[in-house]
């Protein structure tokens, strides 16, 4: 009985280092795809716009006080 439960509990542990390696496998696939970015992972965050992010500060300046010149960015 004893040793039908230590091969049930090493096929259970087997099992779960195969999983964790077909997840690890999978992600490697991803990563050498280039495809490890939220779009790619399909994680439910608001993605990054670098474009939408440079028109929105673009002609703002840091720390000076200087407003943008009138016209400049419309």
């Amino acid at each position: 009985m004893l040793d039908a439960e230590q091969e049930l509990f090493d096929a259970r542990v087997n099992l779960v280092r195969a999983q964790h390696d077909e997840l690890v496998a999978a992600f490697q696939v991803k990563s050498a795809l280039g495809q490890m970015t939220a779009e790619g992972l399909t994680l439910p965050v608001e993605v990054y716009d670098a474009t939408k992010h440079y028109e929105d500060v673009r002609g703002q300046w840091i720390g000076t006080g200087i407003e943008p010149a009138p016209g400049y960015g419309d």
